[in-house]
């Protein structure tokens, strides 16, 4: 399975496809979001990290069953639960959900689309969905994060952000 287009890798690291706030955002969710535990707990291989984030990646626009990318790393799903926040530093479904949310990021520079039709391709629920988990994560309302995106820069906040 290949990483999601416009996603990127793994890492989440989405600056080369993101507008400037996005690609911050993204990085921010990630960096902020958790942290690795003592290594005398249960573990991934960098392998079966990387084959689980490629499989999450893969069903981005639905429901993922947890339990079946464990099946393919040859582990209880209770285990793939444990070790996985243990060595990414968030639970698998907080992963996704960042990684739901970059994508979106993504899809609301593109004003053709409508908040539905994202929400719809970044796997939520429904638009409802979308937009509590967008405010609770990133402070303000999808359409709020598209018009600020959209808003030419004046000289005085240039000039302001500069000192």
């Amino acid at each position: 399975m290949s990483t999601h287009p416009l996603i990127g890798p793994p890492n989440g690291d989405c600056a080369d496809r993101c507008p400037a706030g996005a690609a911050c955002t993204c990085r921010l969710l990630l960096l902020c979001a958790g942290e690795r535990q003592p290594a005398n707990r249960a573990q991934l291989a960098t392998w079966q990290v990387r084959v689980a984030q490629r499989e999450m990646l893969s069903q981005i626009d639905r429901t993922v069953v947890l339990r079946e990318i464990a099946e393919r790393l040859n582990v209880s799903q209770n285990h793939f639960l444990k070790a996985f926040k243990n060595t990414v530093g968030i639970p698998p479904h907080r992963w996704l959900l960042y990684q739901r949310l970059c994508l979106s990021l993504r899809f609301l520079a593109d004003e053709r689309r409508s908040l539905a039709e994202i929400a719809s391709e970044c796997g939520f629920s429904d638009q409802s969905h979308f937009h509590r988990v967008f405010v609770r994560n990133i402070g303000v309302t999808p359409g709020q994060w598209r018009r600020m995106q959209h808003q030419p820069i004046r000289e005085d906040e240039e000039d302001s952000e500069i000192q």
